[in-house]
């Protein structure tokens, strides 16, 4: 009984998901990358995705973390540490072998599919993130990334306003470095 119970609280679950959220795909963890990217199984192919409305620090040299470093007037391995609890955060949510829902909106520049990732308990990830504390609002330019709506767009902004005002996350290690990432 208790199984049967559970497989019909499943088949409830997606489809809220997908009446709310349109379409959701399955795909399997293989491994977190960072904050806000993946490799996971997907379609039978591996992929790397890329969240949408979030930005974690990075964890990794690159130009990113160097364009960050000098606009903050910080020395890299000061972001190189939040970009690790980010990472550390991501890690203690999502493991490998895990099996997650995407909500596919297109690709970025480097052919990384962009999605809100669902936890299988339904929870958006991508919010999580922000309202927790342990990435920005992304924003391409300056300005919100096409992908989303302007609603959602506002709903990362309010989390993540919440989670400044509360000191959650990274804003309690670093505030001031934070406040810089995310303008």
């Amino acid at each position: 009984m208790l199984k049967f119970a559970r497989v019909v609280a499943f088949i409830l679950f997606c489809s809220l998901l997908v009446s709310c959220h349109g379409r959701l795909d399955k795909a399997t963890v293989l491994r977190v990358v960072d904050g806000d990217t993946f490799v996971v199984l997907f379609h039978g192919k591996e992929k790397k995705v890329r969240l949408l409305g979030a930005d974690a620090p990075e964890k990794r040299q690159n130009r990113k973390l160097k364009r960050d470093a000098s606009r903050c007037r910080v020395a890299e391995d000061r972001i190189l540490k939040l970009g690790i609890e980010a990472t550390r955060y991501a890690k203690g949510l999502i493991h490998k072998g895990d099996e997650i829902y995407l909500e596919a909106r297109g690709r970025d520049r480097y052919k990384r599919l962009l999605v809100f990732v669902y936890l299988k308990d339904g929870t958006c990830y991508n919010e999580k993130i922000v309202a927790d504390g342990y990435a920005c609002v992304y924003k391409y330019r300056g300005r919100k990334s096409r992908q989303l709506s302007w609603e959602e767009f506002l709903n990362f902004a309010r989390l993540l306003n919440e989670a400044k005002a509360h000191k959650r996350g990274l804003w309690k290690i670093n505030s001031t470095l934070m406040e810089c990432l995310c303008k």
